[in-house]
């Protein structure tokens, strides 16, 4: 047996449910949850690029020996991650993620790239070998360089990919890593923002039918069944809207933001769900 139960007036009150509507609630939960996570996912790799990004940046005029151990931790650090938030898209949103991924694969150079780095540092070798660095009569300057043709010749990468290498430079080359990253920012932007818009009617109607059992009140609705505690509605779908608001609409600057119309129509559709009035958004 299924029934909510809220708080109205500091009095418990109580509705029950049959099993088609309660079961459509733990989806509609459980929808929520998954896109949370990946946004955690996100942010990890988010993180992990950032902290490497940085480190170049900081390293690329310094004049002290750098250390070629770190930058390869560095780079494994957001590789792996960056992985793992594939993975879990692949797993979770399978046919969502498949557009998208085929999308940006077949778009960037840098993903491209990234996706089979990873696959060679963790069978064959680190990816930054070569730190080469140029002097100038007023400054220095280095690039963190990846050995290409040991790259093409380890048989790990993708066959395609393998190819457009071999097409696209010489016998010998080797390519600086730090442009690739920072092409690679506005890609990895794009990639979080298309998979919330491919899941978007799918989570608007999970947040619409979840906040159709909360009172006006917005006091937290608990789901319980056979008289245990199963989930909490209001929760998660608040959860979910000050995550999506703070950790990547807000973080990444693009409330507002001509160049990413789409989610931020999205943004102010599941707003005006959340408050229930046009034109109110989380700050």
């Amino acid at each position: 047996m299924y029934k909510l139960i809220w708080k109205e007036d500091d009095l418990l009150q109580e509705k029950k449910l049959n099993e088609n509507l309660a079961n459509q609630i733990i989806q509609d939960h459980i929808l929520l949850n998954k896109n949370i996570r990946c946004l955690d996912f996100y942010n990890i790799v988010k993180t992990n690029f950032t902290i490497l990004l940085n480190k170049l940046n900081f390293e690329q005029t310094t004049i002290k020996k750098v250390n070629e151990i770190e930058i390869n931790r560095l780079l494994y650090n957001f590789l792996n991650s960056l992985y793992s938030y594939i993975e879990y898209l692949e797993r979770n949103f399978k046919q969502e993620f498949s557009k998208v991924k085929i999308n940006i694969y077949d778009k960037s150079f840098s993903y491209r790239l990234l996706y089979n780095l990873r696959i060679y540092m963790t069978h064959y070798d680190f990816g930054v070998t070569i730190i080469k660095s140029t002097y100038n009569p007023n400054n220095i300057t280095k690039e963190f360089l990846i050995d290409l043709n040991k790259i093409i010749t380890s048989n790990t990468i993708n066959k395609k990919f393998q190819k457009e290498l071999m097409l696209k430079f010489q016998l010998g080359s080797h390519l600086d890593i730090l442009p690739i990253l920072k092409e690679f920012k506005n890609v990895l932007i794009y990639f979080q923002e298309q998979i919330i818009l491919e899941l978007s009617n799918h989570t608007k109607d999970s947040i619409a039918n979840l906040l159709s059992y909360i009172p006006l009140k917005r006091v937290d609705v608990w789901l319980y069944e056979n008289e245990s505690f199963r989930i909490s509605l209001f929760n998660i779908v608040t959860k979910y809207y000050f995550k999506l608001a703070h950790e990547f609409i807000y973080k990444e600057n693009l409330f507002q933001n001509n160049d990413h119309h789409e989610i931020n129509n999205l943004f102010m559709c599941i707003s005006e769900i959340y408050y229930g009035e046009k034109g109110c958004v989380c700050k």
